[in-house]
């Protein structure tokens, strides 16, 4: 009883840590934020970013998902920047990924590059999900966690390990609806996660 209790409890104070206010991407670092982004992102060309250090970049963040059987389950969005690359990318097929979720991933590396000011066209990013018994990854619910991780792998900074976000990622920065909320807490809950982010207005 007194685990349950700690349960719920511990729900309680993830449900009251849910994103409403707009998407806060520096409370997902273990640094202080810099800053709010409240207004779609502008769309910048190449010329006007800086580049990036030509050194290989990587950061991780928790995916929270529900499972084909309705049981939510957490994995490991990880993201590679390749400094020898070609603008592309690119997505490991192990587990094979649906082409939502591709589409996802596209838009994630491009709003990062805009949110940051940081140059992708001469370097490979690479997606990939560890930490995972599933064959086959589908739906876009997982755009925003790539989306901040390779934030952080573009600023040299690392995602908080007690942490997830849940939301589709759109191409002007903002951030969509998604299903399983609960589900989703509850698999954060069970791994003794301490924030829990979701799309403004599904509280």
């Amino acid at each position: 009883m007194a685990r349950s209790l700690l349960k719920a409890a511990l729900a309680f104070i993830i449900v009251f840590a849910v994103f409403e206010t707009g998407f806060y991407f520096g409370n997902f670092f273990n640094e202080k934020a810099e800053g709010i982004r409240e207004t779609p992102l502008a769309v910048s060309s190449n010329s006007q970013m800086e580049t990036l250090p030509d050194k290989a970049l990587t950061a991780t963040a928790n995916i929270v998902a529900v499972t084909s059987d309705g049981q939510g389950a957490m994995s490991l969005a990880n993201v590679e920047i390749n400094p020898n690359g070609k603008g592309r990318v690119l997505i490991d097929a192990n587990p094979f990924v649906e082409t939502d979720t591709q589409q996802s991933l596209e838009t994630a590396a491009k709003v990062a590059s805009v949110f940051t000011g940081k140059s992708l066209a001469d370097k490979d990013v690479i997606y990939s999900v560890s930490g995972t018994n599933a064959q086959l990854i589908g739906g876009p619910s997982a755009g925003v966690a790539f989306t901040v991780a390779t934030i952080a792998a573009i600023k040299g900074k690392q995602v908080r390990t007690d942490a997830a976000i849940t939301g589709t990622i759109n191409i002007g920065g903002s951030i969509g609806k998604i299903g399983g909320i609960v589900e989703k807490m509850n698999a954060l809950v069970e791994q003794n996660g301490k924030l829990f982010l979701i799309p403004s207005g599904q509280r």
